[in-house]
Protein backbone atom coordinates (compact mmCIF):
# COMPACT_ATOMS: atom_id res chain seq x y z
CA UNK A 1 0.00 0.00 0.00
CA UNK A 2 1.38 3.56 -0.71
CA UNK A 3 0.28 6.55 1.63
CA UNK A 4 -1.64 8.93 -0.20
CA UNK A 5 -3.79 6.71 -2.10
CA UNK A 6 -7.12 4.69 -1.96
CA UNK A 7 -6.49 1.65 -1.86
CA UNK A 8 -9.04 -1.14 -1.55
CA UNK A 9 -8.19 -3.83 1.28
CA UNK A 10 -9.84 -7.38 0.63
CA UNK A 11 -9.63 -9.51 3.19
CA UNK A 12 -11.21 -13.60 2.37
CA UNK A 13 -12.47 -15.06 5.60
CA UNK A 14 -12.39 -18.62 5.89
CA UNK A 15 -14.13 -21.28 8.10
CA UNK A 16 -16.86 -18.62 9.07
CA UNK A 17 -19.96 -18.48 6.93
CA UNK A 18 -20.14 -14.57 6.23
CA UNK A 19 -24.12 -14.85 4.97
CA UNK A 20 -24.94 -15.37 8.28
CA UNK A 21 -22.93 -13.18 10.33
CA UNK A 22 -25.42 -9.97 11.56
CA UNK A 23 -22.15 -7.63 12.36
CA UNK A 24 -18.76 -7.12 10.95
CA UNK A 25 -16.10 -5.02 11.79
CA UNK A 26 -12.52 -4.27 9.76
CA UNK A 27 -9.96 -2.79 12.40
CA UNK A 28 -6.71 -1.35 10.86
CA UNK A 29 -3.84 -0.32 13.62
CA UNK A 30 -0.51 0.70 13.61
CA UNK A 31 2.04 -0.36 16.47
CA UNK A 32 -1.25 -0.73 18.57
CA UNK A 33 -3.04 2.03 18.00
CA UNK A 34 -6.43 2.02 16.29
CA UNK A 35 -6.42 4.21 13.17
CA UNK A 36 -9.78 2.94 11.83
CA UNK A 37 -12.90 0.80 12.16
CA UNK A 38 -14.69 -0.20 9.01
CA UNK A 39 -18.46 -1.22 9.90
CA UNK A 40 -21.73 -1.19 8.40
CA UNK A 41 -22.02 0.05 5.12
CA UNK A 42 -18.32 1.06 4.74
CA UNK A 43 -17.98 -2.77 4.27
CA UNK A 44 -18.40 -4.85 1.39
CA UNK A 45 -18.85 -8.45 1.62
CA UNK A 46 -19.27 -10.61 -2.00
CA UNK A 47 -19.09 -14.28 -0.46
CA UNK A 48 -15.91 -14.86 1.70
CA UNK A 49 -14.41 -11.38 0.56
CA UNK A 50 -14.48 -8.66 3.05
CA UNK A 51 -13.54 -5.48 1.24
CA UNK A 52 -12.94 -1.82 3.10
CA UNK A 53 -11.31 1.41 1.39
CA UNK A 54 -9.20 4.21 2.36
CA UNK A 55 -9.60 8.07 1.17
CA UNK A 56 -6.57 9.69 0.53
CA UNK A 57 -6.67 11.37 3.99
CA UNK A 58 -6.73 7.83 5.88
CA UNK A 59 -3.73 6.63 3.89
CA UNK A 60 -2.16 9.93 3.97
CA UNK A 61 -2.61 9.67 8.34
CA UNK A 62 -0.50 6.29 7.89
CA UNK A 63 3.19 6.00 9.01
CA UNK A 64 5.31 4.40 6.71
CA UNK A 65 6.09 0.21 7.95
CA UNK A 66 3.68 -1.74 8.78
CA UNK A 67 -0.37 -2.04 9.00
CA UNK A 68 -2.03 -4.57 10.49
CA UNK A 69 -5.71 -5.39 10.28
CA UNK A 70 -7.97 -7.55 11.81
CA UNK A 71 -11.91 -8.67 11.01
CA UNK A 72 -14.14 -9.37 13.91
CA UNK A 73 -17.84 -10.09 13.62
CA UNK A 74 -20.73 -11.21 15.45
CA UNK A 75 -22.72 -14.96 14.25
CA UNK A 76 -26.62 -15.10 14.00
CA UNK A 77 -26.02 -17.00 17.68
CA UNK A 78 -24.80 -14.23 18.91
CA UNK A 79 -21.08 -15.95 19.04
CA UNK A 80 -18.47 -13.51 18.52
CA UNK A 81 -15.17 -14.31 16.37
CA UNK A 82 -12.04 -12.77 14.97
CA UNK A 83 -9.59 -13.26 12.31
CA UNK A 84 -5.66 -13.41 12.90
CA UNK A 85 -4.12 -10.21 13.03
CA UNK A 86 -2.33 -10.05 9.15
CA UNK A 87 -0.15 -7.35 8.27
CA UNK A 88 0.77 -5.38 4.64
CA UNK A 89 3.50 -2.66 4.57
CA UNK A 90 3.08 1.04 4.07
CA UNK A 91 5.30 2.71 1.66
CA UNK A 92 5.80 6.36 1.07
CA UNK A 93 6.03 8.67 -1.95
CA UNK A 94 7.19 12.03 -3.06
CA UNK A 95 4.04 13.50 -3.41
CA UNK A 96 2.26 13.59 0.12
CA UNK A 97 -0.59 15.67 -0.44
CA UNK A 98 -4.49 15.20 -1.22
CA UNK A 99 -4.75 15.37 -4.82
CA UNK A 100 -8.31 17.02 -6.07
Amino acid sequence: MIRGTTPTIQITVTGIDLSTTQSVHVTIAQTGSKIKDFSGESIEIEGQVISVWLTQEQSLSLRTGMLEIQVNGLDALGRRWASAIQTVSVNTQLYGEVIS
